[in-house]
């Protein structure tokens, strides 16, 4: 017996670095995704010949980098099946499963594009508060649909972690004001969009887990592939083609123009550059989310999603003070000290859920019941099982 718990607590060492070196790497990927992006739109080019140099504000075209930089995964699994110990560590896969992968493809791209209108009509620091939603419809859905069970640890950790996003959205009010030229109507419009955006994003994490973990434990590498095909077959098929004929800003009187994205970066070594850069950055993140999932759960996912905010606003800060004409980045005020608060929180909530760390009155709160053991071990579901890495 005490072999077997030695042997139990190595396993789950294990599975716990293998998991923290994950998110460490979705983390600092993520970063590089989000900065990489930003940077894209606030860089000039020359388009088609009959327009003027001007910014690539080309979220279509952001967008379909990401989903081939995931669809290339799926190649890199092709060519990894050549390799018989990769080979040999996986299990069948049933053809049904890469259509039921669709669902977590959908609700990206939905997620994803109800999120950025949202910010149409409410500030962000509002947006960044109701974010955190993810983190309760993802443990809600694992609930329902998964029937993972939450301890005593898994509620308070939640509940920290919601709390923590407050100060960041009120750091946000206070330093930018409450002003808005945004009504009612519009501002109950971008809540809803947000907290759809939420829900398919906890929808798709869900998903993700119910097709990473046992019984059907797809490939990290396979799924996120897969994943890349629809979403590249709906962006090229459909959007791009979509934002060519609908009035909007950019050249031609058009939401996005095609013809003149591909100029631009014809024409500009830098955009190409940066589009190498998102092409890997993304890859990179979107492999290490799944692992994340396969090593942990859903919630980890969710995690992992929020805390890259605490991330970029670190290297926004750096990147502040680091420039020559400190223009670049967010300098520091009073108000940031209630975001590094509200970060800090974040994180302490995070290891609160993984029983990493406790909370005072633990055992006032949870009392277990008379001559039986309370159950405390936190996400021992999602971390005592080795699993498979691709």
């Amino acid at each position: 017996m005490a072999l077997f718990r030695a042997f139990f607590s190595v396993a789950r060492s294990i599975s716990m670095s293998r998991y923290l070196l994950y998110f460490l790497v979705g983390i600092l990927s993520g970063t590089a995704t989000y900065t990489i992006m930003k940077t894209m739109y606030q860089t000039s080019s020359v388009g088609i010949a009959d327009a003027a140099p001007h910014l690539f504000v080309k979220p279509g075209f952001v967008t379909t980098v990401t989903t081939l930089a995931m669809f290339t995964s799926a190649l890199v699994h092709l060519v990894s099946l050549s390799f018989e110990r990769y080979r040999k560590s996986l299990r069948p896969v049933k053809v049904k499963m890469l259509f039921v992968v669709a669902i977590p493809a959908l609700c990206d791209l939905c997620g994803s594009s109800l999120q950025n209108i949202s910010l149409v009509y409410i500030p962000t620091s509002i947006f960044q508060i109701l974010k955190g939603s993810v983190l309760i419809f993802s443990a809600l859905f694992r609930r329902v649909f998964l029937r993972k069970r939450f301890t005593d640890s898994n509620l308070v950790g939640l509940c920290i972690c919601v709390f923590g996003l407050f100060p960041v959205g009120i750091a946000h009010i206070l330093s930018k004001g409450t002003s808005s030229s945004s009504g009612k109507t519009d501002i109950a419009l971008g809540l809803g969009l947000v907290l759809a955006a939420q829900f398919l994003r906890g929808a798709q994490f869900v998903v993700e887990e119910y097709l990473l973990k046992p019984p059907h434990t797809l490939p990290a590498l396979l799924m996120v592939g897969v994943e890349g095909f629809w979403g590249t077959l709906v962006m090229t098929s459909f959007v791009l083609p979509l934002l060519q004929h609908v009035s909007g800003n950019d050249v031609g009187n058009v939401l996005e123009n095609t013809c003149d994205t591909l100029m631009m970066l014809w024409e500009s070594a830098t955009l190409m550059s940066l589009a190498a850069g998102l092409f890997t950055a993304f890859f990179i993140f979107k492999i290490s989310a799944a692992l994340v999932t396969v090593e942990a759960s859903a919630v980890h996912r969710s995690f992992l999603q929020i805390t890259r905010t605490v991330s970029v606003w670190i290297l926004s800060v750096l990147m502040h003070y680091t420039s020559t004409d400190r223009h670049l980045g967010e300098p520091l005020t009073w108000y940031s000290i209630l975001q590094a608060f509200g970060f800090a929180v974040l994180i302490y909530g995070q290891l609160v859920y993984d029983d990493v760390l406790g909370f005072p009155f633990r055992s006032v709160c949870f009392r277990s019941p008379p001559g039986k053991e309370q159950l405390t071990k936190s996400h021992s579901d999602d971390l005592e099982e080795p699993h498979r890495s691709l």
